[in-house]
């Protein structure tokens, strides 16, 4: 022969009928006899990872939205050898809604082919989902209550009704505390709740102080109806005012009197008498209020019946009602709560 070779295998001499293992080889030919010098030329082995075991850092997640991507912990061949991770590229299908992902390991450089193994996506409990309503705060009507779901959020996405979620309302008619459930659907399961009011229907309530009969009894009446307090046709004068709501939600009555020889007295609330007891002064005027969210929601309407006059126009939300600067007495009155915006 006018050549000879050698065979070589990270740096080992192997024989030809050694090539087995996967990897690069080098073959270095040589001049013999009239030749001289040599060459190099280099050859792959490959290796097929069909069948290999690929196992992951985590085979259950939890859908959150996003494409899943579970870190690939190791790949075993069938005969023990475990790859490194620059011996095969990682890919990812059906990774993103519940069901089932599946990972793909591809051979490189040696090795070839691939092999897959497969993991789970559940669904993802709501249950810690923050809600927002609409509307937070009924009043009692004999009707379900049911207020639109203005938001769901989980990790900070917000969630689709009809699609991630349904609706549905508890103890909503009665007054007491109700309840709004979501409920997942598709890739969500499991429940959260909100909480909303159902209040009794507010009322007013009222009593004066009338010359020679002392303190009336209360009158009440609810939103919507009217009470009368004082009497008519008798002439005899108011001297005193209480008045208190009695309702569910926040906020209170207020209320002040002119007074014959003082003027107007500081505004009185919930109860407190305004006006005098046992000094023979007449009222000459009344101004009535609302505060917080009864303000927000209801309308005080009230009139008074005065000397010389007789009943006279409504006022309303602290307007004056009566004849101050005139020295007329103040005989009755009436009071009506409205909600917000209505009519009498």
């Amino acid at each position: 022969n006018n050549w000879s070779y050698i065979i070589t295998k990270d740096g080992n001499t192997v024989q030809e009928g050694d090539i087995r293992d996967a990897g690069e080889y080098t073959v270095e030919i040589r001049g013999d006899g009239n030749y001289e010098g040599k060459t190099r030329t280099t050859f792959y082995v490959t290796r097929s990872i069909t069948g290999a075991t690929v196992r992951l850092a985590s085979s259950t997640l939890a859908y959150n939205g996003m494409a899943q991507t579970p870190d690939v912990s190791s790949v075993t061949l069938q005969d023990g050898t475990v790859l490194r991770s620059d011996d095969y590229s990682v890919s990812y299908s059906n990774n993103t809604n519940v069901g089932t992902g599946t990972v793909t390991v591809k051979g490189e450089g040696i090795y070839k082919d691939s092999a897959s193994t497969s993991f789970s996506i559940s669904k993802r409990s709501i249950s810690d989902a923050t809600i927002k309503l609409e509307t937070a705060s009924y009043t009692y009507n004999g009707q379900a209550c049911t207020p639109a779901v203005k938001s769901v959020v989980l990790d900070g996405k917000t969630l689709r009704q009809g699609t991630d979620y349904a609706v549905s309302y508890e103890n909503n008619v009665n007054v007491g505390t109700a309840t709004v459930r979501v409920t997942g659907k598709g890739n969500y399961q499991g429940s959260a709740t909100a909480r909303f009011t159902i209040s009794a229907t507010p009322s007013v309530s009222c009593r004066t102080h009338v010359q020679f009969d002392g303190w009336q009894g209360w009158r009440n009446a609810q939103a919507g109806s009217t009470l009368e307090s004082g009497t008519s046709g008798r002439s005899l004068r108011l001297e005193g005012l209480e008045m208190k709501l009695d309702t569910g939600v926040s906020g209170s009555i207020k209320y002040r009197t002119h007074v014959q020889n003082i003027g107007w007295q500081d505004w009185k609330t919930d109860g407190d008498m305004a006006g005098t007891s046992g000094r023979s002064l007449r009222l000459e005027a009344v101004q009535i209020d609302l505060t917080d969210e009864m303000r927000e929601k209801y309308d005080i309407y009230y009139r008074v019946h005065a000397q010389n006059v007789g009943w006279m126009a409504w006022a309303k939300n602290g307007e004056t009602a009566g004849t101050a600067g005139y020295s007329y007495r103040l005989e009755a009155m009436q009071v009506c709560l409205v909600p917000e915006g209505g009519q009498l």
